[in-house]
């Protein structure tokens, strides 16, 4: 895919496919994947197939960091005429500065009318893509509601328009060939938790950011299902503000839904294999900007646009110098899995519109073991990998990483798990932290409180997750960190792999 967007006064063009050039730019650290698809086989007929296209920056560290992140998803479909015709949309987010408040980026993609070309076997080879809205119930176009951005910091709203090209290039290597179903009805879906840092537009006074994470500190709260059949994945977030105080009008609680396994919804979402997988917010009815699915204090949202994707280990690990850490190691898990979300989201409370945002929040999920009695009774092992977390110093926000070891011993009489995170040459946003855990007495689980340096406290939960040779050979769970002088919050995820 061509990048997006020229700018009318150098002519230049953006960082990102769908993004405007002040709203992807500056970048250097940045990548943007291709656009990646799943097709059931056959031959000589068009067949439906979900695809998905996303691409993150994270350029410098601490105060000095700009970031931006897009989810774009859709199908290859039927036009009604024996072609194809691409149809989908994006959603993106960005902080310009680690002082400026969320940007967003959205809008419909699809080809232009028969213009998709393919080869003998109906697979897609060029096509021209714009920011038009395809129904495919009515198989009409309409650009009723075109691609709109604003850079956050109070900057306007702007509608825009864009023409990219797209050309088919070689296949990754191995995409497509690990596809587990990992779903409730299997009884095998992916939990886990999440973390970040959120801000509500009060009624009154001035928006606070405000730290979440589980709702009820259970990895039943994030529900992640990968379903192969119709290469649609679904995510459910449950998440609480952990703000002790909190105005009237601000996120207390929501129910957050990316994608849908719900054949009568559109699908938002693809699921090609276990590492690629994306989705956005999810939307009741077939097509068009239908009702959203999400919750905000039990209250149906006006609108919402959000995304969310799976971070694989080899981008990952490309990506760490960005969040921080110098010799951060990001956790080449065997099934845990970990990334970025996004959510912007309006709601009407007493007749005033209330937004909820949040940039590049974190989520980790794993298979957890069937039951406590998976969880050994005795002997030690060592588990090591990354910790990743929004970050809010002194009205600065921006994304901060690094290492984590936990050592455990599964004795009865001890129960403990003895945690470090950062290092006095490689700390975490500036501080290393240190102290036990203890298992919940579901024995899957485990929290605790660790003492850090600058005056700072972390709180973590997280499970044991499966792994290749153990049932307990993965972790991962949430972090939240305060400080004494209360102008310093972190928020987010931490995975990790037995050694």
């Amino acid at each position: 895919m061509t990048t997006c967007c020229g700018d009318s006064t150098t002519n230049s063009t953006s960082a990102a496919p769908y993004l405007p050039k002040s709203f992807a730019d500056p970048a250097t650290n940045f990548f943007i994947s291709p656009v990646l698809g799943y097709r059931p086989a056959s031959t000589g007929t068009p067949a439906a197939a979900r695809f998905l296209q996303f691409g993150l920056n994270i350029t410098g560290t601490g105060t000095s960091q700009s970031s931006w992140f897009f989810v774009a998803t859709g199908a290859f479909l039927d036009d009604g005429n024996g072609g194809l015709v691409q149809s989908g949309g994006f959603v993106g987010t960005r902080r310009g500065a680690a002082n400026l408040t969320m940007g967003r980026a959205s809008g419909p993609l699809s080809s232009a009318p028969g213009n998709v070309s393919v080869d003998s076997d109906f697979l897609p080879t060029s096509a021209t893509i714009t920011g038009v809205n395809y129904d495919n119930a009515t198989k009409q176009y309409d650009n009723t509601n075109p691609p709109r951005f604003f850079l956050g910091g109070g900057a306007a709203a702007q509608d825009y328009t864009y023409t990219q090209i797209e050309q088919k290039i070689p296949t990754p290597s191995g995409l497509g060939s690990t596809r587990p179903t990992q779903t409730v009805a299997s009884g095998a879906p992916l939990t886990g938790y999440v973390g970040g840092i959120m801000r509500s537009n009060p009624t009154t006074g001035t928006a606070q950011s405000f730290i979440i994470g589980n709702a009820t500190h259970s990895p039943s709260d994030v529900v992640i299902q990968l379903d192969p059949s119709d290469s649609r994945m679904q995510a459910n977030f449950n998440v609480s503000n952990r703000a002790s105080s909190i105005g009237a009008t601000s996120l207390s609680t929501a129910q957050y839904q990316f994608g849908s396994l719900d054949p009568a919804d559109r699908a938002r979402s693809a699921y090609l294999d276990y590492d690629t997988f994306a989705a956005r917010d999810a939307r009741t009815g077939p097509s068009g900007n239908t009702d959203p699915v999400s919750t905000v204090n039990g209250v149906a949202l006006d609108s919402s646009y959000g995304a969310m994707v799976n971070i694989k280990g080899d981008l990952a690990q490309a990506i760490a110098t960005g969040v921080g850490g110098s010799s951060t190691t990001i956790c080449q898990c065997d099934y845990t899995r970990w990334g970025f979300w996004s959510m912007d989201d309006s709601r009407t409370v007493s007749g005033n519109v209330i937004t909820d945002r949040g940039h590049m929040m974190l989520w980790v999920a794993g298979q957890r073991p069937p039951s406590a009695s998976d969880v050994p009774a005795s002997g030690t092992a060592t588990y090591s990998g990354h910790v990743i977390a929004n970050v809010r110093n002194a009205g600065n926000e921006y994304i901060t990483g690094g290492n984590f070891t936990n050592t455990v011993n599964f004795g009865a009489a001890t129960n403990q798990l003895t945690v470090s995170v950062g290092t006095s040459t490689d700390p975490f946003d500036g501080a290393t932290y240190s102290g036990s855990l203890s298992l919940n007495s579901d024995r899957r689980d485990f929290s605790g409180v660790l003492t850090g340096t600058l005056s700072r406290t972390m709180t973590m939960n997280g499970s044991f997750f499966r792994g290749i040779s153990s049932p307990v050979g993965e972790m991962g769970g949430g972090v939240a960190v305060t400080n004494t002088a209360g102008d310093y919050l972190a928020s987010g995820i931490f995975a990790g792999k037995k050694q």
